[in-house]
């Protein structure tokens, strides 16, 4: 009875934690992401660094840190390895946009060329986790890589086709940036098995962004901000469940629903 109590309470936590996600963390992660960015610039300006080079560096090595996660069936220092790779492959990714309009160098086609080489780097990444569960006999967390991939492109598809229609979106807690974190905890947490788990919470929370997405731009084409607000509240319940559901499997309990 105790232990229901606890986990109700911590349910509730989970679901405001959901909610409070949705108004708080993206505006304030966020900015503090964009300050660290903006404070960075002028030692890429003074390198000589170009928009261009950063693309090319940035997925470079996020698909040379794919590879040397197979690596990690073999030696599981490959993990950190390629957490380490990653990470700054994903950094560059973020800067070189910035750098680009700090710089006058935006142009349509660099944008174009980032947003696919974005979509390359993590899509590789994601496959070759993948094969890696496939080699692992993790058969389940394997199957989630296909729905993973495609809820992380759909996020950014909900987010271009908003865009076309004049409509700024890019709500939701499962951005590249989150994406790419969860990937990269994932991967240093991966020889006490979270990897799998991680791939689970992206999952989840890739989905409920595009879910959140299409709910803000039928709310701001057709003015429904009661639609909105309800789809927020349930949207914050699902990732506090989800939340909940893989802290309770990752400690071995069961489930009360």
């Amino acid at each position: 009875m105790l232990l229901y109590a606890f986990l109700g309470g911590l349910a509730v936590l989970a679901v405001a934690a959901g909610v409070g996600l949705q108004k708080y963390y993206i505006g304030g992660v966020r900015r503090a992401v964009g300050w660290i960015v903006s404070h960075s610039l002028p030692v890429f300006v003074k390198l000589g660094i170009t928009p261009n080079r950063m693309t090319s560096a940035g997925v470079s090595l996020c698909v040379a840190a794919s590879g040397l996660v197979l690596l990690a069936h073999y030696d599981r220092v490959f993990y950190w390895v390629a957490a380490a790779v990653f990470f700054v492959g994903a950094m560059l990714d973020v800067f070189d946009g910035t750098l680009a309009r700090a710089t006058g160098a935006s142009t349509l086609f660099g944008g174009f060329a980032d947003s696919v080489t974005d979509r390359l780097g993590e899509g590789m990444m994601l496959s070759c986790i993948g094969l890696l569960f496939m080699w692992q006999h993790h058969r389940f967390a394997a199957f989630i890589i296909g729905p993973t991939i495609l809820g992380s492109c759909l996020v950014s598809y909900a987010r271009a086709k908003a865009e076309q229609l004049d409509i700024e979106c890019r709500d939701g807690i499962g951005g590249r940036a989150e994406r790419c974190f969860l990937i990269i905890a994932g991967l240093v947490l991966a020889p006490k098995g979270a990897l799998p788990w991680a791939i689970y919470v992206l999952a989840g929370i890739a989905w409920l962004t595009v879910g959140h997405r299409m709910l803000v731009v039928r709310q701001k084409l057709e003015g429904r901000a009661t639609l909105l607000k309800a789809g927020e509240r349930f949207v914050g319940l699902l990732a506090g469940i989800l939340t909940l559901s893989i802290v309770m499997m990752y400690f071995g309990i069961d489930s009360p629903w």
